[in-house]
């Protein structure tokens, strides 16, 4: 509720909102919010292992076209930046919510394995 108040607030006086900023950004140079996902995490390497080819070439190809605008000071033509839509998923964020599912899964799993009363009630 403030984050949307603040937001008409920056609007009413003709300030772009941060959401408005990071859209003119990922369609600057042809990008999808899930490309800004930090590569380096090892969620998100599981993840992106688990896309198809095509989305991963498709990512690729999106990283080396914004790297070749950013290196020279440009960006994306008019008519492909209105296009462009940058917050389509391409199914990256899926799968780290199927891996947070498998990995919270397999710690209930094993809490319940290794629990103090398991070795009691239960066989272990």
């Amino acid at each position: 509720p403030i984050a949307r108040a603040v937001a008409r607030g920056m609007k009413a006086i003709g300030l772009e909102t941060p959401a408005e900023r990071q859209e003119r950004f990922l369609r600057r140079f042809g990008l999808k919010v899930e490309d800004m996902y930090r590569r380096t995490h090892p969620l998100v390497k599981e993840a992106h292992n688990r896309l198809p080819d095509s989305a991963k070439n498709a990512y690729y190809a999106r990283m080396f076209r914004a790297q070749e605008l950013s290196a020279q000071g440009s960006a994306l033509p008019a008519e492909l930046q209105a296009a462009h839509k940058p917050f389509e998923t391409y199914g990256l964020g899926e799968e780290l919510v199927k891996i947070n599912q498998e990995r919270s899964e397999a710690m209930q799993h094993k809490v319940r394995k290794d629990s103090i009363f398991s070795g009691i009630f239960g066989k272990k």
